[in-house]
């Protein structure tokens, strides 16, 4: 919940002042709070006895990252 409220603070003032860091940085706390709650559900359903749920939380943290690494690499090459 904390994650997901510096998102929203971060984002509003980068937008506020302009910066591409700072939206870059609100994104990075929107990750870190999905990727949290994915990795809940994974680990979670690996204790009830529902192991495949680990393994495809960990693809699907790796994919998000993998996604908001490429985009914010291609919005910083369109800035330079």
């Amino acid at each position: 919940g904390v994650k997901e409220g510096l998102y929203w603070i971060t984002k509003q003032e980068g937008e506020k002042v302009g910066s591409g860091l700072m939206k870059a940085n609100a994104w990075h706390h929107r990750a870190d709070a999905v990727s949290s709650f994915v990795a809940l559900i994974g680990v979670g359903g690996s204790i009830l006895g529902v192991r495949i749920l680990d393994p495809l939380a960990g693809l699907a943290v790796a994919g998000m990252i993998m996604k908001a690494g490429l985009e914010t690499g291609y919005q910083s090459v369109l800035e330079l």
